[in-house]
């Protein structure tokens, strides 16, 4: 999933909503989906175990901003060039 914001009016705020990601235990997020999800989890599996979450593909990004648009065209065709 590529996600593109072109505005942010609070980078301050945003930073914040991105740093409290390394707090939130997402397999307890996640697990609360399972009724949904896998209703059936406790019949199949049993009780004694468990679903097992697991990441297949995952994405650190690297966010470039700039003042205008005049900024990035300066350095546009370098940046073109160490992504080919």
């Amino acid at each position: 999933m590529n996600i593109r914001l072109l505005y942010i009016s609070d980078y301050l705020a945003a930073q914040r909503l991105l740093e409290k990601q390394l707090d939130v235990r997402f397999t307890k997020l996640l697990d609360g989906f399972l009724p949904i999800v896998f209703p059936t989890l406790h019949e199949i599996l049993g009780p004694h175990l468990s679903y097992y979450w697991t990441m297949w593909q995952s994405e650190w990004a690297t966010d470039l901003i700039f003042d205008s648009p005049w900024a990035l065209n300066s350095i546009a065709d370098s940046l073109l060039y160490l992504l080919t």
